[in-house]
């Protein structure tokens, strides 16, 4: 024998085990309530983050209509990249043709020492390297045993406007390459101290600031190739000498971009919407929103904006 005991109809005719059965799972009703609530409550959770999303990207792009101002976009080009390039902010720029002169481009100052062999280049303990930038003076303070990699590292910890690299003969030899920070007239450098005729620094590129000429009337100058004051709303970017044409003409591509951006935001959210208050036949389940009165006044507020009249 099992050991085990079961009455269900053996004795009494009475289907015990079913009658349990069912007692449990009338038990189990308001759990399972309970469950298809949570369920649907969790249905609806998800549908409503996802309508808020498409709320937020419609506003968005609503908002970037949302003043006319706003919808004169303007694109800036340059006939010819090579003398100079273009951006544009697109609200401030306004529909024109520029000549554009490039008289000189903004350049930094570069500087070349005499050559030397690997090693200790011959300075003495205690020379002075001077560099004089706009101004500013900077002292390195040289020792017997520094080779041009040293003097360039000296320069480079130092708060010198100034950067320096050795460029090599390939030997373990070579010249110092010194060269200002920034662009412009005021980058010069001069050099001085007790080992400047050691070093005998010959400049290759002068500091100069960058000039040029609108329309054969304005002359600019500036110490960065980057001019952002000469045309509202244009920043011109220069490259090399040269004249060529500036052209703002009104950026259509971008208007319709904020077009289609509204356009495509209102339809994706209104049909959202329209889905959870459309009859398929069928009956709605506890999952559906056409019960919600916020929803309805959404959607009863953005048909009202789209199709009312605008003031003026």
């Amino acid at each position: 024998m099992s050991g085990e005991i079961s009455f269900s109809g053996l004795t009494s005719g009475i289907d015990t085990a079913s009658i349990v059965d069912q007692l449990v799972a009338v038990e189990r009703i308001p759990i399972r309530l309970q469950e298809q609530k949570q369920d649907d409550l969790e249905a609806q959770r998800t549908k409503l983050q996802s309508l808020s999303s498409k709320i937020s990207s419609f506003e968005t792009n609503a908002k970037a209509l949302s003043d006319l101002d706003d919808l004169n976009l303007f694109m800036g080009t340059s006939e010819d990249e090579d003398v100079f390039t273009v951006t544009t902010d697109g609200e401030d720029a306004r529909p024109g043709t520029y000549e554009i002169e490039v008289l000189s481009v903004a350049q930094e100052d570069r500087n070349y020492s005499t050559s030397f062999g690997a090693g200790a280049i011959g300075v003495a303990d205690g020379d002075t390297f001077e560099l004089t930038i706009d101004g500013v003076t900077t002292t390195l303070t040289l020792e017997a045993t520094d080779s041009l990699q040293d003097i360039a590292d000296r320069l480079n910890s130092s708060d010198a406007a100034a950067w320096a690299t050795v460029v090599g003969d390939g030997t373990g030899g070579g010249q110092l390459l010194i060269s200002s920070e920034e662009t412009g007239l005021s980058q010069r450098i001069t050099f001085g101290g007790t080992a400047a005729a050691t070093m005998g620094m010959t400049n290759t590129q002068l500091a100069d600031d960058a000039s040029v000429m609108v329309d054969n009337r304005v002359t600019v100058t500036s110490s960065t190739n980057t001019l952002e004051d000469i045309i509202e709303g244009v920043t011109i970017e220069l490259k090399e000498t040269g004249t060529t044409n500036l052209v703002v003409d009104p950026d259509n591509d971008a208007l319709k971009t904020k077009l289609n951006g509204f356009v495509n935001t209102y339809n994706d959210l209104i049909k959202s919407i329209n889905n959870e208050f459309a009859w398929t036949g069928e009956a709605k389940t506890s999952a559906n929103l056409s019960g919600d009165s916020t929803l309805r006044s959404i959607q009863s507020t953005l048909f009202d904006a789209i199709s009312g009249s605008i003031s003026g």
